[in-house]
């Protein structure tokens, strides 16, 4: 990937979270392991978060890192207590980076994509708002009735699209130019 063509990403940090607590700007983002790149610590890390992680994440969306940094274990952001947006400009890197785009690992599994499930499935598995989605029952050929299967692989496929997601394996300090308070 050329550095110049690397958008801005941002992270976002909500109140109690180990970003929020410990400023990325002194010390860069970190990953919490030192484990392989594989595809299944790429589905693990977006699906369960599987803590310790390879991978640190980051959006392409700065609206999708205020959401993330609007609430946290610490409670909802405030004026008092507010939420943390990093901006981070990866061509200001002089160090070499492991950046993975998730849809393309992902989708190097087969079939990522299937389901059983209607078109309102999607909505389900990008958002708790639509839970429901995934405990309707949907036809089958033959008349049969069944809960849809959203697999993990789908699901990590829908959240990495949802949250315009990019997985880098470090993020040194002089690449954050901007920690952002939100409430």
């Amino acid at each position: 990937m050329i550095k110049e063509k690397i958008p801005t990403l941002y992270k976002g940090s909500g109140p109690g979270t180990h970003w929020h607590d410990n400023n990325a700007r002194d010390g860069g983002f970190m990953p919490a392991a030192n484990r392989p790149h594989t595809i299944n610590a790429v589905v693990n890390h977006i699906v369960n978060y599987s803590h310790p992680s390879p991978y640190v994440s980051l959006t392409a969306s700065f609206a999708v890192a205020r959401q993330y940094a609007l609430s946290g274990p610490g409670g909802t952001a405030s004026e008092k207590n507010p939420g943390y947006v990093y901006e981070i400009d990866l061509s200001a890197c002089k160090a070499e980076l492991h950046i993975f785009n998730p849809i393309e690992e992902i989708s190097k599994i087969g079939l990522a994509h299937e389901h059983n499930g209607d078109q309102g499935l999607i909505l389900g598995v990008a958002s708790s708002i639509h839970g429901a989605v995934l405990n309707t029952p949907v036809l089958l050929a033959g008349g049969q009735k069944v809960i849809p299967n959203a697999s993990v692989i789908l699901r990590a496929l829908v959240n990495a699209l949802r949250d315009a997601e990019v997985l880098i394996g470090a993020v040194p300090a002089s690449c954050i130019v901007h920690r952002l308070s939100v409430s």
